[in-house]
């Protein structure tokens, strides 16, 4: 979900639905995948390119449904006037 309220663009996001910012011709990623692979990265245990070539990359560790509540991953980003999303 993203909303743009006063300026600043507010971003909700779970699993690995992915939201975008273009900014000066630059896309700027704003979520994080919420994926099992994505956070073999993060930790280190895993590159970029294992990753790509995992047999894990479509394993999907938080989504609506999975279970009765889910904990949702909220950022706020100040906007400028030129300024593109991409959700």
């Amino acid at each position: 979900m993203a909303v743009v309220f006063q300026g600043e663009l507010i971003v909700a996001h779970i699993g690995d639905s992915r939201a975008y910012l273009m900014r000066s011709g630059v896309l700027m990623p704003l979520t994080d995948d919420h994926s099992f692979v994505a956070e073999q990265v993060k930790l280190g245990h895993m590159t970029e390119d294992e990753a790509r070539r995992s047999r894990y990359r479509n394993v999907v560790t938080r989504a609506i449904g999975i279970s009765a509540t889910v904990q949702c991953d909220i950022s706020t980003h100040a906007l400028h006037d030129a300024d593109r999303i991409l959700v």
